[in-house]
């Protein structure tokens, strides 16, 4: 019964090549620039590694029915995985979300997720231990509700799991990029 579920939502939330969707501080498939990791300070190294600058993305006119847009970040390689900046209430219409934008300089009506592991509503730049090659992944969800509560966590694959189960993701798209250990 729970697979045949898990099948139906599947079909209903479906990646949708209309709705376009893109970082647009680097390509897709591609290393995140050094400038997007975390401070060094964030270790307590010596050296500044990163600016911890949230990167931009812009998105087209989300699918038909869509009252609010999600935005999630997250290390799929990091068990069980970690949110690296989460964005509610986005606007159902073509929007462009400017680098350096986190946490305070986001689109009318929207907010950062809180995320525990840092204590602020704002992004966190990639940090994988030496001899990692981690995989972002950027994904945009289209919901037919607005005002959807997510509770705070670093746990990006709850939140994941919650968007794409919960029957009100109409459509996602998303964009991988990776990161090689350094600290």
């Amino acid at each position: 019964m729970i697979k045949q579920i898990v099948l139906i939502l599947t079909i209903v939330a479906v990646s949708v090549n209309s709705w376009n969707f893109h970082v647009t501080s680097y390509d897709a498939n591609t290393i995140v620039p050094e400038r997007f990791s975390c401070p060094g300070s964030a270790y307590n190294v010596s050296f500044n590694y990163g600016e911890n600058l949230s990167p931009g993305f812009y998105y087209s006119t989300p699918p038909n029915g869509t009252e609010e847009v999600i935005f999630v970040l997250w290390d799929i390689s990091f068990p069980p995985s970690f949110l690296h900046w989460g964005i509610v209430g986005l606007p159902p219409k073509p929007t462009f979300v400017q680098e350096g934008a986190s946490p305070y300089d986001l689109p009318a009506g929207s907010k950062s997720m809180m995320n525990p592991t840092i204590g602020a509503a704002a992004y966190f730049g990639p940090c994988p231990p030496t001899g990692s090659n981690n995989i972002y992944v950027a994904t945009l969800f289209a919901r037919d509700v607005p005002g959807t509560l997510i509770k705070p966590t670093d746990n990006a694959r709850d939140i994941v799991n919650l968007l794409m189960t919960d029957g009100h993701t109409i459509a996602f798209v998303d964009q991988s990029n990776n990161f090689p250990g350094v600290f």
